[in-house]
């Protein structure tokens, strides 16, 4: 009997700790098995009623376990992905052709009311007409600018002044950024459009708006032009460079529907 008390002792001191490994209520029930159960030999019988007991446990703490690494895997997943799924990339634009530009820049019966077509250019001629009058250096600088593919401009003039519809097309990305920026320094230049810095056009892959008065040829080897109010949509879309431009009274918002035209046709 001894050793019986002192197994029952154990049991109890492990249970007043308050251990996690077993729920108390069926170590407590252990307990009350082995007070009510008539000896038989010496551990055989106490031990075998514990078994009995312990086996419900047992299961309880199986799926215990199973509960508590799906919780886990949950848990290390979500810390993963935090934010939402990934962002999906987004689809590239469609390749841009040399046959497209006809698209991409207003057609000769598409004039702006109160408007006339004067004149549409192909080729490498149109790299020079974004420039406000031409130098050699200038013809030089415009007319070698590297992996050039194709250009056009159409140009409209009438009653609410005048408008330029224009595009080139690159070989490269890398091409077109820096045309962009040969372009960007003409507008913005003393000796070229002398707008200054533009806004962010909000057009594009990037691009600017720039709006300013303009001496016209203000750069160039002829004769010095009036100074008009003058508009420029200037902006890149992957190897594509484009610019929609106004001077005199061709309104703003109708400059700008002409470059978000062009530039829904380009994508």
């Amino acid at each position: 009997m001894t050793k019986q008390r002192d197994f029952e002792h154990l049991l109890r001191e492990w249970t007043d700790v308050g251990d996690e490994r077993l729920p108390d209520r069926y170590l407590r029930a252990a307990l009350h098995q082995i007070e009510s159960t008539r000896q038989r030999g010496a551990w055989s019988a106490p031990w075998e009623g514990l078994i009995m007991r312990l086996q419900p446990a047992a299961s309880i703490l199986a799926v215990a376990t199973v509960v508590i690494l799906a919780i886990g895997a949950y848990l290390a997943f979500s810390a993963n992905n935090i934010g939402g799924p990934p962002a999906l990339t987004p689809e590239p634009s469609r390749t841009i052709t040399a046959a497209d530009l006809a698209t991409i820049v207003l057609a000769d019966t598409e004039a702006p009311e109160g408007m006339r077509h004067d004149d549409t250019v192909n080729g490498v001629p149109a790299l020079i007409r974004p420039f406000n009058g031409v130098t050699d250096e200038d013809s030089a600088a415009a007319l070698t600018q590297a992996g050039f593919v194709e250009g056009r401009y159409a140009e409209f003039s009438g009653d609410p002044g005048a408008l330029l519809s224009w595009a080139a097309l690159f070989e490269t990305v890398e091409d077109a950024e820096r045309s962009l920026a040969l372009y960007e320094t003409e507008i913005e230049a003393d000796k070229g459009y002398g707008l200054g810095a533009g806004t962010d056009a909000d057009i594009g892959d990037e691009g600017a708006y720039f709006e300013g008065d303009s001496v016209l040829n203000a750069g160039g080897t002829g004769p010095v032009g009036p100074t008009v109010h003058t508009r420029v949509y200037l902006w890149r879309i992957g190897p594509l460079v484009l610019a929609a431009g106004s001077y005199g009274d061709f309104s703003a918002d109708d400059l700008r529907a002409v470059a978000e035209e062009m530039n829904a046709r380009a994508h």
